[in-house]
């Protein structure tokens, strides 16, 4: 009969740890979306640079055909 009265309050939350538990909950689901955030951004970023440097080098291939063809 112990047994079983300490598994039923083993099962039942204080109001207290509710209160942590959701606190933990929500400070988790931040860190995961910050992080979801800061990895989303990055690779934008990332993905501008190579654009930019894919550009440019198009860029200095026409000024060089350009050079020739004046020279």
């Amino acid at each position: 009969m112990e047994r079983k009265t300490l598994r039923a309050n083993l099962l039942i939350v204080q109001p207290a740890q509710a209160g942590r538990m959701i606190a933990a909950v929500g400070v988790a689901l931040g860190l995961l979306v910050g992080l979801h955030y800061f990895i989303s951004e990055h690779r934008f970023e990332r993905n501008n640079a190579a654009k930019v440097i894919h550009h440019q080098s198009g860029v200095q291939q026409h000024v060089a055909m350009a050079l020739k063809k004046v020279r």
